[in-house]
């Protein structure tokens, strides 16, 4: 394999050096705007709007089986991938580069003035990543949620619950804690829970409904509530 010279390598440093971030910037703010770009990126990585679900759990003390079905609000913020801008200044000045070194291995004299070698490079770097930056994997890593929910008891006896509950993103699953209370058998109690979630989004770009099954465990903030062990899951329509 042919080895690029030490002194080949220093010209094509100097000419990628002097590609400062102010000339690539100035080059991609020449090509096409990125503001709509920006904003659907920015849009992307929120999910928000009402929510649907159910739960069974099983009492650890006596066996006893608590299920329901749950409804109501949710705002979920996922980690936003680069910035537009930075990612297409990145891949342009890599390419620079690739381009430089390869004119100069081929014998040719690179220009002096890279500036429409630039936005020429810019233009087909935004042209690959319009649209396609936009899309959510299934599972993409979570940063923070907050649900707002009501719990219809259909296990016997009946009753409801409401919970407000605050997650973090782990990795690539969701953690939080949920207070709230219970209203059943003519009893209220205060209740608390730890919940860990997955959060999917299989289809949908700037919108995206979110898929979201989750353990949780239960415990009353009274010793008349037994720990309660289960899951369900809730799907929440993104639609503001």
């Amino acid at each position: 394999m042919r080895r690029t010279s030490p002194r080949v390598v220093a010209v094509l440093a100097a000419l990628v050096g002097a590609a400062r971030a102010d000339a690539v910037d100035d080059a991609v703010s020449k090509v096409g705007t990125l503001a709509k770009h920006t904003i659907d990126r920015t849009r992307r990585d929120v999910a928000a709007g009402p929510t649907a679900g159910g739960y069974v759990g099983v009492a650890l003390d006596g066996g006893a089986v608590t299920d329901g079905v749950s409804f109501g609000l949710a705002v979920y913020i996922w980690e936003g991938p680069q910035s537009l801008g930075e990612l297409v200044a990145a891949r342009t000045k890599a390419r620079l580069g690739e381009r430089l070194k390869a004119i100069v291995a081929s014998g040719g004299t690179p220009p002096t003035d890279l500036s429409e070698l630039v936005r020429e490079i810019a233009a087909d770097v935004i042209a690959e990543l319009q649209g396609r930056s936009l899309h959510k994997n299934l599972l993409d890593k979570p940063r923070f949620g907050v649900v707002i929910e009501g719990v219809k008891l259909t296990s016997p006896g009946g009753g409801g619950q409401f919970r407000v509950g605050i997650s973090k993103g782990v990795g690539h699953l969701s953690a939080g804690a949920m207070l709230g209370v219970q209203r059943a058998g003519g009893e209220t109690l205060a209740l608390g829970g730890l919940e860990v979630s997955v959060r999917l989004t299989p289809w949908g770009t700037t919108w995206t409904p979110v898929i979201e099954p989750f353990v949780r465990v239960d415990a009353g903030l009274e010793s008349s509530f037994p720990i309660v062990v289960g899951g369900g899951a809730r799907v929440v329509l993104d639609l503001f």
